[in-house]
């Protein structure tokens, strides 16, 4: 049975650099690998992409994930692949981080799913359509709070 996990996101202050939601993303990635999950993060755009990937290689040395964009590295597939919109993803992979506003439709594919509820119309409503399609597959869904204390 494939588990979701939703975080409910606080209000982003939109004067940092960094968001709250960009640090869970990195953090997940980091803590699913730890674990061996073989990893997919799928983005609304090339540009976000590239933009997870840029910020994965700034973390710190000893938080160092392999990574990769979706048509690079090894024939394989790095253990976390970041894709976005029309891309191939490499292999099976255990997670999907899904950052897009609607389910994409390899999602039945994964044994775990992570996904996030921000506090802003329209992403709230399209999260709530994301848990109610979670649901009527019956899916077992968690849902974590975060508040921006805790990134």
């Amino acid at each position: 049975m494939t588990n979701v996990t939703f975080y409910l996101l606080p209000p982003e202050n939109s004067s940092q650099e960094t968001t709250i939601k960009d640090k869970l993303i990195y953090y997940l990635a980091h803590t699913n690998w730890c674990t061996g999950k073989r990893i997919l993060i799928s983005c609304p755009s090339e540009k976000e992409a590239v933009k997870i990937d840029q910020a994965l290689w700034n973390q710190p040395t000893y938080s160092f994930v392999p990574h990769n964009l979706a048509q690079q590295g090894p024939s394989y597939g790095a253990p976390i692949e970041i894709t976005w919109s029309n891309q191939v993803f490499t292999g099976p992979r255990n997670l999907l981080i899904n950052l897009l506003p609607y389910l994409i439709n390899s999602f039945s594919e994964f044994l775990e799913i992570i996904d996030f509820a921000p506090n802003e119309q329209p992403w709230k409503q399209l999260a709530r359509n994301r848990y109610k399609k979670y649901q009527s597959l019956g899916y077992q869904i968690d849902i974590q709070k975060i508040r921006s204390e805790h990134i």
